[in-house]
């Protein structure tokens, strides 16, 4: 018998037999704690705590109370995922098409917002692949300041849209991001413009120097769109508006960013970088105001 067979029988004999005495929380929640660490090290560093596992009847899983650290960027970010629960049995996970899942509750861990909902599908094999949505249900630009407090603190805004997500074993990536703040729009620190100034046309560059000479801390928008999608393996390009009536402002910048193909998905959860002035591989952009 192959090994994969081998594997798969005797998972669906665990699971069933954890199911039918009643000790899946109690042994196997910490053996799939360990796999998801193994397997999230760069990220998570170990951090993360499952609080329940639960199975159903048709051998569909639910983890509920899932906390970890994310290690990236300028600070560790302390998330929570409400609940992570599969649309198919489990060992559809461990087979050709993978198995589909849902997500929601995800956020930061002091964050009282219902935060980020999703799902997707998942092949957890040797050739495995992630494919996934995000929708910002209840995020505020004010959480972005996690990723790095110098430049982003005093930022505020409902954040709507959605991120789209593929990567596989074979180092594949695609996917892109739509997100906006509707009016009646936000904040955001004078330093966030000051650092765009690479990429603002000349005529738009009075502006920003009003900010700063003007003494402001914060600046009032009424209304901010980024567009992203990867045009290529290694290459990401990216659409930004911001409205700023008070000094008679709508900015528009077309940005490209170069992603190293090696972390290319790392690269994507780091364009927090973009607003610290730190990008992942190199930035090259230009403007139109």
């Amino acid at each position: 018998m192959k090994l994969r067979a081998v594997f798969v029988l005797t998972a669906s004999i665990l699971l069933v037999a954890a199911l039918a005495l009643g000790t899946l929380n109690l042994w196997v929640r910490p053996l799939v704690e360990r796999l998801v660490n193994a397997n999230t090290r760069e990220f998570f560093r170990g951090s993360v705590r499952i609080e329940r596992l639960g199975l159903d009847g048709d051998l569909k899983f639910r983890l509920e109370g899932i906390r970890a650290i994310f290690y990236s960027g300028a600070r560790p970010v302390p998330l929570r995922l409400r609940l992570l629960r599969s649309e198919d049995p489990a060992i559809r996970f461990f087979l050709g098409e993978g198995g589909r899942f849902k997500f929601e509750g995800l956020g930061f861990q002091e964050s009282k917002r219902s935060g980020l909902r999703g799902g997707g599908k998942l092949r957890a094999t040797k050739d495995w692949f992630l494919d996934f949505k995000i929708e910002l249900g209840d995020v505020g630009l004010e959480e972005m300041a996690w990723f790095n407090p110098e430049n982003l603190a005093g930022s505020a805004g409902d954040l709507k849209g959605e991120i789209r997500i593929r990567t596989d074993a074979g180092g594949s990536l695609a996917g892109g991001a739509n997100l906006r703040v509707d009016p009646p729009g936000g904040r955001l620190p004078a330093r966030f413009f000051e650092l765009l100034r690479p990429y603002l046309p000349a005529d738009a560059r009075p502006y920003e120097v009003d900010f700063l000479i003007a003494g402001l801390e914060l600046v009032g928008f009424r209304e901010a769109r980024l567009q992203a999608e990867l045009a290529e393996a290694d290459r990401m390009k990216t659409f930004l508006h911001i409205a700023v009536p008070d000094y008679n402002l709508n900015l528009n910048v077309n940005l490209e960013l170069k992603l190293d193909e090696k972390n290319a998905f790392q690269d994507l959860l780091q364009l927090a970088g973009i607003m610290s002035g730190g990008t992942p591989g190199g930035l090259h952009g230009e403007g139109r105001g």
